[in-house]
């Protein structure tokens, strides 16, 4: 008997019968696993069986065998089955072989791959309420990591293929999105960005994308979003979890868009449902939105890294979305364009007040001389707490203060 390695599934050959064994998954105390049985060899090739079937269960090997051998009597069914369902479960508990970690050589790739958002060695959530331009976020993402022409974020590596899977809209909208961000770069020779829309969870589709990622070189995923690709309740561990294990499967960093509870609509908290949403990822950013209310063609966006597993923190900073429509107001209007450019964050209140006590009052001194009272007054605080801050940030060398008790940014 053949056995092979695809991926996160197994392959079993023996006398011209192939069985195919994938999204493996632990209940109740035994294994479970998608079965295939096809045959490959003349005359009749073709599908032979395909279930769900429990690898432990002697019952349901002998039923799966003698359905088999009504169709092709002249086999030894019931052996092959048992001899492979037996190779797929050694291989699902070995797992990869032990290994001493002085024996792996040292990483040279780059830990990001486009920094500060996504690295190479894991995955990022990235979480906001709904109608805040997360989708867009990801796609100027997804184009900078595909093209290297970096609208968000800066490339550490070469341009890689992108896979955006998509569980909430359509490829027209994402489509039409791309075309606004890219302009003339849009095109299948310049741009090489792959849509997929999905119905199942992640985890029962899992296989099926894992060989369209490995046929067009796939180098980094959208998944979008994660309530509609997780099986089951968001509260529920297994949901999350079973939705990493899949991503996980993939070995390839992943963006995984997310939503927040309404009770948390600010910078700060974490992604909605189980707290394995926020322990699962290497890096989370929640997403916080602000309109313009003189221009409505414009939207702020505000990103602050809420999770880092390696310890270091990227600042708080935003960027100013603007969107240009053909034809506004007609039956004709449609999306031509989005320009995405870096902003800072005084540029909307609503993300000055996301700012620490300390910030605030440094973000205040670019303006000018101050005291300590003006201060407390500009950034809702008491004048003592002001004074305290203005102390430390002395002592830090961020600040120097005058005999008239004003305060102001060191000369630069």
């Amino acid at each position: 008997m053949i056995t092979k390695q695809l991926g996160e599934s197994l392959l079993c050959i023996s006398n011209g019968i192939e069985a195919k064994f994938s999204n493996f998954r632990e209940e109740r105390g035994t294994v479970y696993a998608e079965l295939i049985i096809a045959k490959t060899e003349p005359p009749d090739p073709g599908l032979l069986h395909h279930s769900r079937m429990n690898l432990l269960s002697g019952q349901t090997k002998n039923g799966v065998a003698r359905s088999l051998a009504e169709r092709i009597p002249d086999l030894p069914w019931a052996d092959l089955l048992e001899g492979m369902c037996f190779r797929a479960l050694e291989w699902y508990r070995s797992g990869e072989p032990m290994e001493r970690l002085t024996d792996v050589p040292p990483d040279e790739q780059p830990r990001w791959l486009l920094y500060p958002y996504l690295e190479h060695g894991g995955h990022t959530v990235l979480f906001a309420d709904g109608s805040s331009g997360k989708s867009v976020i990801a796609l100027a993402m997804a184009y900078s990591i595909a093209t290297g022409d970096c609208l968000i974020g800066q490339l550490h590596s070469d341009p890689v293929p992108v896979a955006y899977l998509d569980w909430e809209t359509n490829k027209q909208t994402h489509a039409d999105r791309l075309r606004a961000l890219a302009g003339a770069r849009f095109g299948p020779d310049k741009l090489d960005i792959w849509y997929r829309r999905i119905y199942s969870s992640l985890e029962e589709t899992a296989p099926a994308i894992s060989e369209q990622l490995d046929k067009r070189n796939i180098g980094a995923l959208v998944v979008d979003s994660a309530g509609l690709a997780s099986r089951g309740s968001l509260m529920d561990p297994d949901s999350a979890n079973g939705l990493f294990r899949a991503i996980n499967a993939f070995r390839r960093p992943a963006l995984i868009l997310h939503h927040i509870s309404k009770s948390e609509m600010s910078d700060k908290g974490k992604a909605y449902g189980t707290v394995y949403f926020h322990n699962n990822p290497r890096n989370t950013w929640s997403v916080l939105a602000a309109k313009n209310d003189s221009n409505p063609e414009q939207l702020g966006i505000c990103l602050t890294h809420q999770k880092s597993n390696n310890g270091v923190y990227a600042s708080k900073h935003a960027f100013t979305l603007t969107f240009r429509n053909a034809n506004p107001g007609t039956a004709k209007e449609r999306l031509i364009g989005i320009e995405i450019k870096s902003t800072g964050l005084e540029a909307y209140e609503r993300f000055t007040a996301t700012l620490s006590v300390r910030d605030r009052i440094l973000l205040e001194l670019r303006d000018g001389k101050l005291s300590a009272q003006e201060l407390a007054e500009r950034v809702e605080t008491t004048a003592g707490n002001a004074s305290k801050e203005l102390s430390r940030l002395r002592k830090d060398g961020q600040v120097v203060n005058f005999p008239d008790r004003t305060w102001a940014l060191p000369a630069r």
